[in-house]
C-alpha cells in the first residue's frame, strides 16, 4: 500500500540564519551540526562568506578553543 508524505518546504531556522548573514554582507563562519544518530554519527556543515583573510583568522582563532 502506498503512503503519502507531505514535504515541508518552509525555510528552516538555519537557512534563515544563513540568509540573514549573507544579506548583511559581512564576513562570517557558521558551523552547524545535527544531533547524533543512533550509531553516533553527526553531520557537520560549514558556511562562510566575506574576506578570505578575515575568515582564515576567524578559523585559526576558533581552533584554539577546540584544542
Amino acid at each position: 500500500m502506498s503512503k503519502v508524505i507531505r514535504a515541508d518546504f518552509r525555510p528552516t531556522n538555519i537557512s534563515r540564519l544563513k540568509q540573514a548573514l549573507f544579506d548583511e554582507e559581512q564576513s562570517f563562519v557558521l558551523i552547524t551540526c545535527t544531533k547524533p544518530s543512533e550509531k553516533g554519527e553527526i553531520s557537520v556543515e560549514m558556511d562562510c562568506n566575506g574576506d578570505p583573510v578575515l575568515i582564515e583568522y576567524l578559523m585559526k582563532n576558533a581552533q584554539t578553543y577546540l584544542e
